[in-house]
């Protein structure tokens, strides 16, 4: 598996598909420094600020499950695109600009996952290019400032992508969208 953007949802991801121990190899691409303000959406350690965030999830996979073997690549997607081996990319960036990018990927046969979030609101493109997940030039209308979304996220793709990815999941094109109000309204239907 490859992941691109290893902040709130890519840095759960990859840490989630070590844990899982289904994956052999993780290919990790940000060029992205952890700041503090990353601390309350992310694995990271205080001991992380300062550190590009491919290597400090390298280092909480290694400690983990130190049979995986992660490649880090501390550049832009755009750079590394033609370097990714693996054959399923995770796109957890913030950047609707690289679009063109990942349509290009879809073109060579390979699939796609991608994964956003804003605020309480989670979507999860599977096969398809994604549209803007907020409004304004980053691409969000809420600040992602705590953990729940991204971590909710985060696991109902490695959910998807290592339990339900053998029934055909990667075959179809399709986009999930829930917050987290709707899965808390689920369990609270349920009350006795």
């Amino acid at each position: 598996m490859a992941v691109a953007g290893v902040g709130g949802i890519g840095s759960w991801v990859a840490y989630y598909l070590a844990i899982s121990r289904l994956v052999d190899k993780i290919e990790v691409i940000d060029f992205d420094y952890v700041e503090p303000h990353n601390l309350n959406r992310t694995p990271y350690r205080p001991s992380h600020v300062g550190l590009l965030k491919v290597y400090a999830i390298k280092e909480l996979i290694k400690e983990v499950n130190d049979h995986v073997e992660v490649v880090a690549y501390d550049v832009p997607l755009e750079h590394a695109i033609n370097k990714i081996r693996s054959q399923i990319l995770v796109e957890a960036t913030d950047s609707l600009s690289l679009r063109p990018l990942l349509s290009e990927w879809l073109g060579s046969g390979r699939k796609l996952v991608t994964a956003h979030y804003d605020g309480e609101s989670i979507t999860i493109g599977v096969n398809v290019v994604p549209g803007a997940w907020g409004v304004n030039e980053s691409g969000y209308a809420t600040a992602p400032v705590y953990v729940a979304t991204p971590v909710v996220a985060a696991a109902l793709v490695v959910h998807l992508l290592t339990w339900i990815g053998g029934g055909g999941f990667m075959d179809g094109s399709y986009t999930i969208k829930l917050t987290l109000s709707d899965i808390i309204k689920t369990f609270t239907a349920w009350r006795v």
